[in-house]
C-alpha cells in the first residue's frame, strides 16, 4: 500500500501546452519526458457499492501493460490510499484485492455483480523533476472521461509528490499558475466518471466530516480541516458559474468555514511566519 500526494490543476488544451514550455521544468528535469497513452476502465455495481464507501476500482492499459488500482478516497485534498498491482488481463483480479481498502465489500454478490462502468482515454505527457530535495512528477493530460451515453473532455496537470516536502507541490502549483491559466481541481477522474453518469457535474459540493486522528499534531490538524474547506470552496465553482443558488450558498459555507479554521489556529500561523 502506497498514500498518493498529488495535485490537480484543471486547464486548457493551450494551458497544458504553455505549462509544458515553462523554463523551470526543462531545468530541473530529472530525465527526458516520456509519453503514453492511457485507458482506464472503473468498475462498481449497478448501486455503486463502491462509491458508497469512497473505493474506486480501475483497470488501466499502458500498452500492454495491466495495471489495477484501488484508491480509498478520503476528505484529505491530496492524499489517497492507493494499491496497484500488474495483472495479465483486462478484467478485475479481486483475488489480489484481499489485503486492501476494497477486501471488506467482496461478497460474492458484489463480485458477480461488478461491471466497467465508465473509462477514461488520455494522452500524457510525463515529466519527473527534482525541486530542492524533492523528486516530483508532473503529468499531462489530454482526453476525456466517457460513459455509455456522455462523455466529457480533460485537460488537467497532475502534480505528484515521489519523495520529499509536499509543500513543493503547492510552490510549483504557484509557478504554472503564473504561466498559464490552471484552477485547483478538487475532484479525481473517477468522481468525474460518477458526476457524468449521474448527469451532476455542476452539482453543487456540500461539506463532509473531518476525521482528524488523536495523534494528529496541530499542524496536521489545521492542513486536513482548511483542504477540506477548499475542497468544498472550489468544488461549488462550476455551480456558481452557472447561478445555482445552492451551489452560491455552499461556496458561501466554504469560506465562512474556512474564516473559522484560520481564526481558530491563527496562533499557529503566526509562529509560522515568524
Amino acid at each position: 500500500m502506497g498514500t498518493e500526494t498529488e495535485l490537480k490543476l484543471a486547464t486548457s488544451k493551450r494551458g497544458l501546452q504553455q505549462a509544458i514550455a515553462l523554463p523551470l521544468l526543462k531545468k530541473q528535469a530529472s530525465e527526458g519526458s516520456r509519453k503514453q497513452e492511457l485507458t482506464s476502465v472503473y468498475y462498481d455495481t449497478n448501486d455503486l457499492a463502491l462509491r458508497k464507501h469512497d473505493i474506486s476500482l480501475r483497470i488501466r492499459k499502458i500498452g500492454a501493460q495491466r495495471l489495477q488500482t484501488i484508491k480509498a478516497n478520503s476528505s484529505a485534498l491530496f492524499a489517497r490510499e492507493e494499491w496497484e498491482t500488474e495483472i495479465d488481463r483486462d478484467e478485475p483480479k479481486l483475488q489480489l484485492a484481499r489485503d486492501t481498502a476494497l477486501a471488506p465489500l467482496l461478497t460474492a454478490k458484489l463480485t458477480k455483480e461488478l461491471k466497467p462502468m465508465f473509462e477514461t482515454r488520455v494522452e500524457r505527457v510525463v515529466i519527473p523533476c527534482h525541486i530542492g530535495n524533492s523528486d516530483v512528477e508532473l503529468a499531462f493530460d489530454q482526453g476525456c472521461v466517457a460513459t455509455a451515453d456522455a462523455k466529457l473532455d480533460l485537460a488537467e496537470i497532475e502534480i505528484e509528490l515521489k519523495h520529499g516536502d509536499r509543500s513543493e507541490v503547492a510552490r510549483l502549483a504557484r509557478k504554472l499558475a503564473r504561466t498559464a491559466p490552471v484552477a485547483l481541481s478538487v475532484r479525481a477522474k473517477a468522481e468525474l466518471g460518477y458526476a457524468l453518469l449521474d448527469g451532476a457535474l455542476d452539482a453543487p459540493i456540500f461539506a463532509g466530516p473531518v476525521m482528524v486522528s488523536r495523534q494528529a499534531t496541530v499542524a496536521d490538524a489545521f492542513t486536513r480541516v482548511g483542504l477540506a474547506c477548499l475542497r468544498q470552496i472550489a468544488g461549488n465553482e462550476n455551480a456558481v458559474r452557472n447561478g445555482d443558488p445552492e451551489g452560491i450558498h455552499q461556496m458561501r459555507v466554504g469560506l465562512r468555514r474556512m474564516r473559522a479554521a484560520l481564526s481558530l489556529f491563527k496562533e499557529m500561523l503566526h509562529e509560522c511566519t515568524d
